[in-house]
């Protein structure tokens, strides 16, 4: 895998599907493989060979949408798909006849050759079919035990990393991660994270804060808050970039950082160049921060077993990233629906375990963590406390988030906690060389 995450990219890994080798995003926020047929406008890379396929007729023509506005119609083969040498199998595969040009689904075929989804089933524009036959990739690799179970991890490394980054089909390698937590059921994570809404990789975020005594949201939760259907959902999205919050939480969020972090902390960076260091997606080169005068921003999120809370405490040295120039910029942007989007660089903090089966995501130390720990140098840590849930739903049958404790519109909270303590933060494999691009101003 390589790519991502760029201001405006996403992970990247080679497959071989009918015989010829696509460089594709891998989409955590949905569900198709969709690769380029031979007549796709706006588009000189390889091209889907149906000479060793087969064309799913009753699928008809399909269509599909994805969040950046970016769209295609196409139709669907079943062709066999290669993900490594050894995990091949035949699997529906939707071939683009034409896409929108601005944004283009893929465009001149250097950067993307298409799209893995690895979301479940529900989300997949290839239609159910009658004889229960796989509607995804991934189902396929499971229904034909081409993979040891119906797991997905990635040791997505940042720019600034000297481990390789590396993507594990069917289980959690425990090479990938130096997690002093392990267990037969975690294996290398700490923390599961429970899986609400078995469509996209939907959790329930209780409480957003930063540092030990700004509290951003909290429950009671208004109604308007992560809501079970439509784009207000809480994911983890490998395709979108960086963490996207809601814009009246993003403003808390930025005004916290502006007025409580000192100037000097910030190394060179001026109360002139905030809107665009924060809010602008503009990069600054030779930045001398100081991240110990910087606070965590903090993440309560209802864990597998939906009776406790995960929390996670992310460190500025991982809120704000280096390219390989040095330039540092903000991974935070705003959005103007109702969740939290965590993003690839979300996959640059942690080992994530995408357990499909079992309706949860696994967390636990990423990329250098073994050198971190020796040097000292601060980790993103997750932990779980025993609480009494807002969830409304169990891994098993997800139907909805959680029920709505106040009918008002979302507003931020940006309030002070009078007794804030500080939250404990808490094979087949592709290896990937990880690059990161020199960041600069683009529309997220």
């Amino acid at each position: 895998m390589s790519g991502g995450p760029l201001i405006d990219g996403c992970f990247d890994v080679n497959i071989t599907v009918s015989g010829i080798v696509f460089k594709v995003d891998v989409d955590t926020g949905s569900s198709d493989l969709v690769v380029p047929g031979p007549t796709l406008n706006a588009y000189t890379g390889p091209t889907f060979n149906s000479s060793n396929a087969v064309l799913l007729s009753t699928s008809g023509v399909v269509t599909a949408t994805f969040s950046d506005g970016s769209s295609y119609s196409g139709t669907v083969y079943n062709a066999t798909v290669s993900i490594a040498a050894d995990a091949t199998v035949a699997a529906p595969v939707v071939v683009m006849q034409s896409q929108s040009t601005s944004p283009a689904v893929v465009t001149d075929g250097s950067a993307s050759q298409g799209v893995l989804g690895l979301a479940y089933d529900a989300l997949a524009a290839v239609p159910a079919a009658g004889d229960g036959a796989a509607r995804t990739v991934m189902s396929a690799l499971v229904a034909a035990h081409a993979i040891a179970s119906d797991v997905v991890a990635f040791r997505a490394c940042p720019a600034t990393a000297t481990d390789d980054s590396v993507m594990d089909w069917g289980g959690a390698d425990p090479a990938l991660t130096c997690s002093s937590t392990t267990n037969s059921s975690s294996g290398t994570v700490q923390v599961w994270l429970a899986v609400v809404n078995r469509s996209y990789y939907a959790v329930d975020v209780t409480r957003i804060g930063v540092g030990a005594a700004h509290v951003l949201v909290q429950p009671p939760l208004p109604a308007s808050w992560q809501q079970p259907t439509g784009a207000d959902l809480s994911i983890v999205d490998s395709c979108t970039t960086v963490t996207l919050l809601p814009r009246a939480v993003f403003s808390a969020l930025v005004q916290v950082l502006e007025t409580d972090v000192p100037i000097d902390a910030w190394g060179g960076l001026a109360t002139s160049d905030f809107d665009n260091f924060f809010s602008n997606g503009y990069a600054f080169a030779n930045l001398a921060i100081d991240y110990t005068r910087l606070p965590y921003i903090n993440f309560s999120i209802t864990a597998a077993d939906v009776t406790s809370t995960v929390d996670v405490q992310i460190p500025p040295e991982y809120y704000i990233q280096l390219d390989t120039d040095g330039y540092a910029y903000f991974t935070f942007n705003p959005h103007d629906n109702n969740g939290v989007v965590f993003g690839a660089t979300f996959f640059d903090i942690f080992f994530v375990v995408l357990d499909r089966s079992n309706a949860r995501i696994g967390l636990g130390p990423g990329c250098d963590c073994g050198s971190k720990i020796a040097s000292n140098i601060r980790m993103p840590i997750v932990s779980v406390r025993q609480t009494t849930t807002n969830a409304t739903t169990t891994p098993s049958k997800p139907t909805g988030i959680f029920s709505a404790s106040s009918n008002t519109p979302f507003t931020p909270i940006l309030a002070t906690s009078s007794s804030a303590a500080a939250l404990v933060v808490t094979s087949f494999r592709i290896f990937l060389a990880l690059i990161l691009l020199e960041s600069f101003l683009c529309a997220t």
